[in-house]
């Protein structure tokens, strides 16, 4: 480890349990007042360097690129200096994993010859922090992958400071970036996930909220964990990369979650839609059984007081489409009998799981306020989400912990679905396939026939003449292959333009085509 993670992996081994959180408090003002001092700075920098690349907009391209180049380099700048708890967290992590990987002789030794400290304490170390109300980072929000082996360990160790008979309620919230999904748990529940505009949380945040006595017999349970999770549709992200890591962040938090709350900003849902048309369709391909998440919508910054009554079409309309995809989707996976709708995956009543709230501030800066009507919406679905879960039953954090590790492997065992927008998208893609693999089987049975002619051809020429006949038959396969690619061009052709799915096809046209001009030279060679 580098010399500050040693230093503070020296005093998580060693200082007490009491005082350990202080430090990380510390350490956590520490990091912040870094950051404070450094990004204003950064920020002109990037401001003054943007200026400049406008008014060389028009110069020769070697200016342009060093302009581009200097841009990249500041928000690479900006990014290595948000330095936050989490990253100290991730740091501990991975030094604990590397740890449990060692041979166990190779650890005694170094443990006695080198180190003052026991990395293998850090679980429980965080497990204690975790109760202490620091959040725990489940999903590295840099390369998108959960450490099994940290964070199992971790809420193993929880599970046993807590007890292991402990029952927990989980909550989630899941939306667009900047729709306000951490500022909503925190008007909630009076916690503390950070806020910003852009892209301020990376990855999947836990924390843990014990439940006070008087309510446990009342609602059943002893924690609530929340899970916050970064913005989906990300603008520093963009196309299929895009889709498959919100596709498969979606999966998993909705999966881990006993309520899901789908935040939205606004009143149109379709990019939330879409994604959850994939997580419908990934369930259904799990091969896992599932304990069914309810969930909620949550429609931020809508100000009409009758905007439940005066939008009741457009709730009807996402419910259909949501029974129509899911009814798709249970076809293709030939479940048709198990899901006919979206209910019998993710429960969901449209009348009463469909909630609007105003914007949070009032007035203008900087006199603004906190809207009371935010506060009185906030209030309501805390009270909806303690009242929802009566009468159910309740997983253990070990039960919950198996649970995270099969829904992840599920997760990364599935290649298709997620790369793809929406389910109509994965349709169109399984029948293109098919008709290519149909194409491709026809193209080869036809050459096949050919080639054989050829052969038989040369076998029965005289030697004398082998070159020549030869070169003639390279010339005439040619010719062939040519001609066979422009009849499969034509169908192709007649396939990408008559489809009534051309829409969707036309981003793989050319994919398609350059498939069959590598087939041809193939053939030829």
């Amino acid at each position: 480890p580098s010399f500050l993670l040693s230093k503070i992996l020296d005093q998580c081994c060693n200082l007490k349990p009491d005082k350990i959180n202080i430090f990380f408090q510390l350490l956590n003002e520490h990091l912040n007042e870094i950051s404070r001092r450094v990004f204003p700075t950064l920020y002109e920098r990037y401001k003054m360097q943007l200026k400049e690349s406008d008014l060389i907009a028009t110069e020769n391209d070697s200016k342009q690129q060093e302009a581009k180049n200097s841009l990249t380099e500041i928000e690479d700048c900006i990014t290595r200096s948000s330095l936050g708890i989490e990253h100290i967290f991730r740091e501990l992590g991975q030094v604990y994993e590397a740890y449990r990987l060692c041979d166990e002789r190779i650890m005694k030794y170094q443990l006695s010859t080198k180190l003052k400290y026991d990395p293998i304490l850090l679980s429980g170390v965080v497990a204690r922090l975790i109760l202490q109300g620091h959040s725990f980072e489940i999903v590295n929000g840099d390369d998108n992958h959960v450490p099994l082996t940290w964070v199992s360990d971790v809420l193993n160790k929880l599970s046993e400071i807590i007890g292991t008979q402990k029952k927990l309620f989980v909550v989630s919230v899941l939306g667009i970036q900047s729709s306000g999904k951490s500022t909503l748990l925190n008007a909630m529940f009076g916690i503390n996930f950070p806020v910003s505009s852009g892209r301020c949380t990376r990855g999947v945040f836990l924390q843990v909220i014990p439940i006070k006595q008087e309510l446990i017999n009342q609602i059943g349970y002893d924690f609530l964990f929340l899970l916050d999770t970064e913005g989906l549709r990300a603008p520093e992200l963009s196309g299929s990369l895009s889709y498959k890591r919100d596709n498969e962040l979606a999966t998993f938090i909705v999966g881990l979650a006993d309520l899901a709350l789908i935040n939205i900003k606004g009143e149109n849902h379709s990019e939330v839609q879409d994604i959850l048309q994939i997580t419908i369709i990934a369930f259904m391909r799990m091969r896992m059984t599932l304990k069914k998440p309810k969930c909620i919508f949550v429609h931020q910054n809508v100000g009409d007081i009758q905007a439940k009554t005066n939008l009741m079409i457009a709730r009807k309309n996402l419910i259909d489409t949501l029974n129509e995809m899911t009814l798709c989707a249970a076809r293709q996976e030939n479940k048709e009998l198990e899901f006919s709708q979206f209910c019998d995956v993710i429960e969901f009543n449209p009348e009463e799981d469909v909630l609007y709230f105003p914007g949070i501030f009032e007035g203008e800066p900087p006199m603004t306020s906190i809207s009371s009507g935010y506060v009185e919406k906030a209030q309501e679905l805390r009270e909806k989400i303690l009242i929802s879960c009566q009468n159910k039953r309740f997983q253990n954090l070990k039960e919950w912990r198996r649970k995270l590790s099969e829904i992840w492997n599920s997760v990364l065992k599935e290649n298709f679905v997620f790369s793809y927008r929406n389910i109509l998208e994965v349709n169109a893609r399984v029948e293109l396939d098919s008709a290519l693999c149909g194409w491709h089987s026809r193209l080869i049975q036809e050459m096949t026939s050919v080639k054989s002619e050829y052969i038989n051809r040369l076998y029965n020429v005289e030697y004398d003449s082998l070159e020549t006949t030869l070169q003639e038959i390279i010339n005439e396969l040619f010719a062939e292959v040519t001609e066979r690619k422009s009849g499969s061009d034509e169908i192709i052709n007649k396939f990408f333009i008559q489809h009534e799915k051309k829409a969707i096809f036309e981003q793989w046209r050319d994919n398609t085509e350059q498939f069959f001009i590598t087939r041809k030279e193939k053939e030829v060679t």
